[in-house]
């Protein structure tokens, strides 16, 4: 894969624009790579059958969220190449826009392009559940809408994904405080996109 380089390629998130402001450039940017559709057959891997995919089906084996992750995984006609990790340091100003890098590209419904909010340490919830309920809804809202995502499916995708990773982490032999504060940030995240 043939990537330009960019220069000075500031982060998104060094970007001094605001919360709301970066959530709605990365949903700018995720319809970007969207509209270009479906690679050609063969070329790239289903999600559900990434290491990713395969990983959060073990995890949630048994939990009520597997049956969810396997029809979120069903292939559909209307797949597209997602980025598989665009969040808010894999997104690069240069020439006046933004654009991505680092891509971990596989074959997936839009609505799966949601790892900023389940990989980007700035996107912390408030403990308060009401709270964290409101902030987690208006994020999703604001970066569906610019991505022109459904907001039910994205947040349905965002709360699957978010309860595989902290069934993964806490299943750890050995998890570091780092493993048990992410998987609790998880466990809120789920929680409050419920």
């Amino acid at each position: 894969m043939l990537l330009a380089r960019l220069r000075p390629g500031v982060a998104l998130r060094d970007a001094r624009l605001g919360e709301r402001a970066i959530l709605k450039e990365l949903g700018l940017l995720a319809a970007r790579l969207h509209a270009a559709g479906r690679p050609p057959a063969g070329e790239f891997l289903r999600l559900g059958q990434s290491s990713l995919g395969r990983d959060l089906a073990v995890a949630l084996e048994g939990q009520p969220e597997g049956d969810e992750l396997d029809d979120l995984a069903r292939p559909g006609h209307e797949d597209v190449l997602i980025h598989g990790d665009l969040h808010s340091l894999n997104a690069l100003q240069a020439d006046g826009a933004f654009k991505a890098i680092d891509p971990k590209p596989h074959l997936a419904d839009r609505h799966a392009d949601i790892f900023e909010f389940v990989f980007d340490p700035f996107l912390e919830l408030p403990q308060g559940h009401r709270d964290a309920r409101a902030l987690a809804a208006e994020r999703l809202t604001r970066y569906a809408t610019a991505a022109d995502l459904d907001a039910d499916r994205a947040r349905a995708r965002t709360r699957v994904i978010a309860r595989g990773i902290e069934e993964q982490l806490r299943r750890k032999a050995s998890p570091s405080d780092w493993d048990l504060h992410w998987a609790d940030r998880m466990r809120r995240l789920a929680a409050a996109l419920n």
